[in-house]
C-alpha cells in the first residue's frame, strides 16, 4: 500500500488461524485413520469350538430355535418371519461351528460348498474344517432349501413346523 510515499506491508494473519487450519487437517487425518482401521478385517483366526464346546453351542441354538417355534405358534411371528429367523440361526450356527461363512452365502453357494467340501477347500477359498464341515454344510444347504420358498416366495406355502424340524435336525446332527 502506498500512503504518501510510505509503504505498508500486508497485515499478518493472526496465529489463531494457523492453529485452526492445522487442527482441521489433523481432524481429517484422524478421521481417515479411524475409517481405515475400523473397516479392516480382523487378524484373529476364527476359532472353531472343540469337541467340548460344540454341545454348548448346540444347546444354545436349539433353545433359540425353540424360542422361534414358540413365537410362531403364539402368532407373534408370521410364517415368513419365522423362516427368516430360522435361516439366520442355522447359518450363524454353521459359521460358529465350522468357520465356514454360511451366514453370507446364498443357497447356490452352500450347495457348491457342500459339493466341494469333501476335499477340504472350495473354489471360493473358504476353509472347511474336517468331517463336521463336510457333512454339516450339506445339511445346512438342505435346510436352507426348505426355508427358501417361505422366505422369498408365497407366504401361504410356509410350514413353520417343517422349518423348525429342519433347523433342529441341522443343529442336533452336527458333529
Amino acid at each position: 500500500m502506498n500512503d504518501g510515499g510510505r509503504f505498508y506491508g500486508p497485515l499478518p494473519y493472526e496465529p489463531v488461524w494457523l492453529w485452526i487450519g492445522l487442527g482441521l487437517l489433523a481432524a481429517v487425518a484422524a478421521w481417515y485413520i479411524w475409517a481405515l482401521a475400523s473397516t479392516r478385517r480382523s487378524r484373529k483366526k476364527w476359532q472353531v469350538p472343540g469337541p467340548e464346546g460344540l454341545p454348548g453351542l448346540q444347546r444354545d441354538y436349539l433353545a433359540r430355535i425353540d424360542a422361534v417355534a414358540v413365537a410362531a405358534d403364539r402368532g407373534e411371528l408370521t410364517a415368513r418371519q419365522a423362516h427368516q429367523r430360522l435361516s439366520r440361526l442355522v447359518r450363524v450356527f454353521a459359521h460358529q461351528a465350522s468357520g465356514v461363512s454360511a451366514h453370507t452365502m446364498t443357497l447356490a453357494d452352500l450347495r457348491e460348498l457342500s459339493g466341494n467340501s469333501l476335499s477340504g477347500s472350495t473354489t471360493t477359498g473358504a476353509p472347511v474344517s474336517g468331517a463336521s464341515g463336510a457333512s454339516g454344510v450339506a445339511d445346512v444347504a438342505d435346510a436352507v432349501a426348505v426355508l427358501y420358498p417361505a422366505e422369498f416366495g408365497v407366504p401361504e406355502a410356509a410350514d413353520a413346523r417343517r422349518a423348525v424340524d429342519a433347523a433342529r435336525e441341522v443343529v442336533s446332527a452336527w458333529r
